[in-house]
């Protein structure tokens, strides 16, 4: 462990590890020698045995580390609070519990207060150790800049800080590099990251399925795998709902299909069919019995993000063919930004529009990803709107912001999300074409008035709606809105969610709104939907 012959270390942890667990005095190398290959499932059962037969501070921080491994970072961080409110006030010169004193520390003191622990520390640690804590704690506050020019001087970066600092950087050289020549020094979930991020797919799918035959608690890990499997494998969705509101009523099929292809290219398929009928005949007539749409697609990986390019046809009013253009691309600092520029695509700002318009525009995209649990987006849309036989209607702009926060990542992962909307339309005079043949009345606005809508949103277990889950469970998201047209509104689901087979998902559900987005509707919907990866 100390001179890192990883290859010796794990030939012998194997080959004596039966011997090793009727032997005391090995129980600490092993639980120490595990945990340095991050595999949790030997090296708890090594730890377990030593803490129940002494639970000394170097045992106890040790278990700490294996639940950081684990992904269950809340457990680590209260009994690293634990220890630490016992020890903060103990002195000593024993070299061993300085070093566990100060990594404590560093979880809970300012950094002016650390900094001047580990100065006080400075002589009676190695020059190895002592660095080794400065650039733990400089990572941990996020001081990567100095760390990496501090390192330029002193050395002494260990493995796992040089890959923290290619992935911050998103040095796509360093990490394939580090990748190649120091993977097994490397915690497991930035392996994988940099994998995905070097184009390294394959490799990627390898290392965390690996990596969870050695820690199969890390949920965080587990939905590496996942997002592995849903972003860059092949999928087929089935989804039908019925929705039935005071004004319109309908019964919607939709498949999604995608379909890799070499050189990291997908081709994608989209299609949906329409029932519907007017339940308001006073304010909604001569609705299209059916609306359907069929679209083609092709998507590419970049190295930084994608680009999909989609064409189709929609038979719905009228026939009419659309098209849309999207760029995501991540640069550094956790920020993502994407654009879409779009043609005669679906607009639902109003029923009518949403029966009988289409929109053509552009929309930024822009995301800050904080932490793992912390994402604030941003859009803003610029849009003509017109008719289904391509007579204008008028403009529209819209800005959205939004903060969404991942209380609990592991199920009932607790989420909540708020926002704030402001929509400004400009709506021509004169006549607009086939879209008036929906409405009875001569002066009918088909674009709705400027609103501003907020509303706060609680949600529970909803990768189980979506994703691939190795559970059955319900899930369930309920929120309130003000809007300055429709005032108070309200909206919910209700549904369970689970697996038929490997790789695959099934959801039912209910549904309930009431002025959302500015829609002044009551709806409530029932939703059955199959995704399955391949």
């Amino acid at each position: 462990i100390k001179y890192q012959q990883y290859g010796k270390l794990k030939f012998y942890l194997n080959k004596y590890r039966k011997l090793a667990k009727n032997e005391e005095k090995l129980w600490p190398i092993f639980s120490l020698g595990y945990l340095t290959f991050q595999d949790t499932r030997h090296a708890k059962y090594f730890l377990e045995k030593l803490i129940k037969k002494d639970k000394n501070l170097i045992n106890l921080t040790m278990y700490a580390d294996l639940l950081e491994i684990s992904g269950q970072t809340d457990r680590a961080l209260f009994l690293r609070k634990r220890l630490w409110d016992k020890i903060k006030n103990r002195h000593t010169e024993n070299k061993n519990f300085i070093e566990q004193y100060l990594t404590i520390a560093s979880y809970f003191v300012s950094p002016k207060v650390y900094f001047s622990l580990l100065e006080k520390y400075k002589n009676q640690l190695d020059k190895n150790t002592y660095w080794n804590l400065k650039y733990s704690y400089l990572l941990r506050i996020n001081a990567h800049d100095k760390v990496f020019y501090l390192s330029r001087k002193y050395r002494y970066l260990k493995p796992w800080m040089e890959m923290n600092l290619a992935l911050t950087f998103d040095d796509r050289t360093w990490q394939k590099e580090l990748l190649e020549k120091k993977s097994e020094f490397i915690p497991i979930r930035d392996r994988v990251d940099a994998a995905v991020r070097t184009g390294q797919i394959g490799l990627a799918k390898e290392l965390a399925f690996r990596g969870l035959s050695d820690n199969p608690e890390d949920y965080l890990l587990y939905l590496w795998l996942r997002d592995l499997y849903m972003d860059y494998s092949g999928k087929f969705a089935l989804s039908s709902e019925f929705y039935s509101g005071k004004r319109i009523q309908h019964t919607y099929f939709k498949l999604d299909y995608r379909y890799p292809l070499k050189n990291r290219t997908y081709f994608l398929v989209n299609s949906s069919f329409k029932i519907q009928n007017s339940v308001d005949t006073n304010n909604y007539i001569n609705v299209p019995e059916t609306d359907t749409q069929m679209s083609l697609g092709v998507k590419y990986l970049l190295d930084r993000g994608y680009i999909t390019l989609k064409t189709g046809i929609r038979d719905a009013l009228r026939n009419f063919p659309f098209i849309s253009l999207t760029y995501n691309h991540y640069t550094k600092d956790r920020v993502y930004f994407e654009t879409e520029v779009f043609f005669n695509k679906f607009a639902d700002e109003t029923i009518y529009l949403w029966l009988g318009g289409m929109k053509s525009g552009i929309e930024l995209r822009p995301t800050y990803v904080l932490n793992n649990r912390t994402f604030i987006n941003f859009q803003l849309g610029i849009n003509k709107y017109k008719g289904q036989d391509n007579t204008d209607i008028g403009n529209g702009i819209g800005l959205y912001s939004e903060v969404y926060y991942k209380l609990r990542v592991s199920y009932p992962d607790f989420s909540f999300r708020t926002y704030i909307s402001t929509y400004a339309f400009s709506e021509r005079s004169g006549n607009k074409g086939a879209i008036q043949n929906l409405s009875p009345y001569t002066n009918t606005r088909f674009l709705p008035d400027d609103f501003v809508e907020t509303g706060i949103e609680f949600s529970f277990g909803y990768d189980n709606r979506y994703l691939y889950t190795r559970t059955s469970r319900p899930f369930f998201k309920v929120g309130l809105t003000y809007n300055t047209i429709t005032r108070f509104g309200y909206y919910g689901e209700l549904g369970y969610g689970s697996i038929t087979s490997k790789k695959d998902n099934l959801a039912i559900g209910i549904g309930f709104y009431r002025g959302y987005t500015g829609l002044v509707e009551e709806m409530v919907n029932l939703f059955v939907e199959y995704r399955r990866w391949f």
